[in-house]
């Protein structure tokens, strides 16, 4: 005797093919899809677990039963999988996220083949920070770049947003000289430094944080901006800061 699962059709319920996504394991490591997300996924198509959907594969084997599986089509739910790697990134043990991370970063020109230790917990860092946002390896790894590039555009829209507001360069070098008298530099310590600088400034801090985050990533949304900062580093924050107040004297005064 013998059973098997139903057939897996495509979203539109036709015949799943190449132009309905990715169909092959090596194709999906590619694009950034972790294992364990894809063996949750694949175990839901033409099953159904009594509980939650989330799993392990032994969690999967311990509860598997034949008269749970379904009679009708499974169809192929690509976000639903991408949503499934998401939960994964965000919850997988950090280690093993960058270990699997890094051939990305790698790929996308980010950092050479061998990192030393410095390099190494650099990097461990940006992907603690950045995976939480992200879907797949390939984003977060995209969604990393100006933590390892100086030199980016600024998101148009925001531009056009913050920098044509009168005193803007101003804000920013005071920013930029205030990043610089920390002695402490970690989230929290500059948290409290942009509540000093606000009410100096007799601004509200909303004022100054999407002005800052453009200005310290060329980017309107993306980790915690403090988070973003304590990364980077005073020298380097300072330097985004002072060099996006004089793009704005240039192109916006």
């Amino acid at each position: 005797e013998y059973a098997h699962v139903p057939m897996i059709l495509a979203p539109d319920r036709s015949k799943l093919s190449k132009r309905h996504g990715a169909t092959s394991v090596e194709q999906f490591r590619q694009e950034g899809y972790l294992p364990e997300a894809l063996v949750n996924y694949m175990a839901l198509l033409g099953w159904a677990p009594e509980g939650d959907e989330i799993f392990s594969l032994p969690e999967a084997i311990a509860q598997f039963t034949l008269d749970r599986v379904n009679k009708t089509a499974a169809v192929y739910d690509m976000p639903k999988l991408t949503w499934m790697n998401g939960h994964y990134l965000r919850e997988g043990e950090l280690k093993r996220i960058v270990s699997s991370a890094e051939p990305f970063y790698r790929q996308e020109g980010l950092i050479s083949e061998e990192l030393d230790s410095q390099g190494r917990q650099y990097l461990r860092q940006v992907v603690e920070i950045v995976r939480d946002r992200e879907k797949t390896l390939l984003e977060v790894a995209r969604a990393s770049t100006y933590f390892y590039q100086d030199s980016f555009t600024y998101d148009q829209k925001g531009a056009n947003k913050f920098f044509r507001k009168e005193g803007t360069s101003g804000i920013l070098r005071s920013a930029a000289a205030k990043i610089l008298s920390l002695t402490d530099f970690d989230a929290a310590a500059i948290a409290r430094a942009y509540n000093e600088l606000a009410k100096s400034l007799e601004l509200p801090v909303g004022r100054l944080m999407p002005l800052s985050r453009l200005a310290v990533s060329g980017r309107t949304m993306g980790p915690e901006l403090f988070d973003i900062m304590a990364v980077l580093g005073p020298k380097r924050v300072a330097y985004r800061l002072q060099r996006t107040a004089d793009y704005i004297d240039t192109h916006f005064s």
